[in-house]
């Protein structure tokens, strides 16, 4: 059976109060929820700010809507969320220190536009690194695309409807992270451990 998904497509922070009336303010409507930030491959350089920007958007809709949640609702995201990182073998609290128990998948799209283009190998792999980073501490998952060359594409789509729709089923498409055109991080699937060496590789510092 085929799972249908309705998409809300915001442009501008402006539209915060669209956003707010979109996300759904009962238990059973987060638990089919998802959502999707997405950023610019070939514009590195403003990746890092927008990321931020969006983040905090949703987090605070989120904390909003959670908060008026009853106790027992909140736990059934929490159980949702302990299974989606189990679909990993891994425990939510282990790796990520700021769950929002809704799941959220970072989209970076253009990703051809960085073969061949204004990053060099040392910077592409810090922005790998920041993006691992900055995924693995709140909980979300990557994925790079690319709509000129195929790239995970169809994944992007099948992931989304997965998130929203089969939580704690393991999703049956590997990660993939050799480089930074293709990656394909699931929530759950990356460890802080698997980073040192991309940052070490850029010769850049954390910050």
């Amino acid at each position: 059976m085929k799972e249908n998904l309705e998409a809300w497509w915001l442009s501008e922070r402006s539209h915060e109060g669209v956003l707010m009336r979109a996300c759904p303010e009962d238990e059973s409507g987060l638990l089919r929820t998802a959502f999707a930030i997405c950023l610019n491959l070939s514009e590195p350089g403003k990746i890092k700010s927008s990321l931020e920007s969006w983040m905090k958007l949703i987090e605070n809709i989120l904390k909003k809507k959670i908060e008026s949640l009853s106790m027992d609702e909140r736990d059934s995201l929490s159980e949702s969320s302990r299974k989606r990182y189990s679909e990993y073998g891994k425990e939510a609290s282990s790796s990520s220190k700021e769950n929002l128990e809704v799941p959220i998948v970072i989209v970076c799209t253009q990703s051809d536009s960085l073969v061949g283009g204004g990053l060099n190998i040392r910077q592409m792999s810090w922005l790998q690194w920041w993006l691992r980073r900055f995924c693995l501490s709140k909980g979300l998952g990557l994925i790079c695309t690319s709509a000129k060359l195929g790239v995970n594409c169809d994944v992007l789509k099948q992931y989304v409807i997965h998130c929203a729709h089969k939580c704690g089923t393991k999703f049956d498409v590997a990660p993939q992270v050799t480089n930074l055109e293709r990656l394909f991080i699931p929530i759950g699937a990356d460890a802080l451990q698997a980073l040192d060496v991309l940052l070490q590789s850029s010769g850049m510092n954390a910050e």
